[in-house]
């Protein structure tokens, strides 16, 4: 299969010129936990969250080059199994789709497992692929440990355990919203309609994230699978429930 009729026609890039603040609300909401930076008309880079996460970048004054890393595109003709090779070569969700010297859009993991021979995924058990015995997180650890733990393995969700039991699971996404949700707070201003005076931190009001345990962040209930479940059932459960990642269970024990 080609790329062509599988990637997605609009193009959701960010200048590299932006400010890394500007962008933050469109990194939360983009699926794919990335986004395809503008250098020019055939020079595409990627910004990740995981890539800013727990960074020490000024978000009003970094611009996103910064934090930008490159990525090759994919012509139309190539196939998807190209595509694929090169999302994992580079570790990145998504590519630019060119057609000769002009970029057409943009193609993602989730359009190439849409794309997927559904008997393939039928016939494939999440056991056969599955990560083994993942990093995990306990309640009480704090969330420096947790970004510690993230950019260590390179890893961007995380479950939570406590004596070998699932009570939850961190991600890239929580630790992005509580560290925006605090510097708002800070600075004065919760956004939008509900902003109040102006801008700079508030005396008193300072807290240490890092030492904030995981169970006040994490997500819970999880939404698991075990691993029996063909791939095609875990592709249809995190459509369903808008996840990017399941946490494999046995006997309600991580596995």
């Amino acid at each position: 299969m080609k790329v062509k009729g599988h990637y997605t026609e609009e193009i959701d890039t960010v200048e590299h010129t932006a400010r890394l603040g500007s962008i933050l609300h469109r990194l939360r909401e983009s699926k794919s936990n990335a986004l395809l930076v503008r250098k020019d008309e055939r020079k595409y880079g990627i910004i990740a969250r995981r890539s800013i996460m727990g960074s020490r970048f000024d978000m009003r004054k970094t611009k996103v080059d910064k934090a930008t890393y490159p990525v090759p595109g994919v012509q139309m003709q190539d196939s998807l199994a190209e595509a694929a090779r090169l999302m994992i070569e580079n570790q990145v969700p998504l590519l630019p789709v060119f057609a000769g010297e002009k970029v057409k859009g943009q193609i993602s993991v989730d359009d190439i497992l849409d794309a997927a021979s559904v008997h393939v995924l039928a016939d494939t058990s999440i056991e056969s692929v599955m990560t083994e015995n993942p990093t995990t997180i306990r309640p009480n650890d704090s969330l420096a440990r947790v970004i510690d733990l993230f950019r260590s393995y390179g890893i961007s969700h995380a479950p939570v355990v406590s004596n070998g039991k699932l009570e939850g699971i961190i991600s890239i996404d929580d630790l992005v919203n509580v560290v925006s949700r605090e510097r708002s707070r800070q600075e004065g201003g919760f956004g939008g309609t509900r902003g109040h005076g102006g801008h700079g931190e508030r005396k008193g009001t300072k807290r240490d994230l890092g030492q904030m345990p995981a169970s006040s962040v994490m997500s819970a209930p999880v939404i698991a699978a075990r691993p029996g479940d063909s791939l095609k059932d875990a592709h249809h459960k995190m459509k369903q429930h808008d996840v990017s990642s399941l946490v494999i269970i046995r006997d309600d024990m991580v596995i």
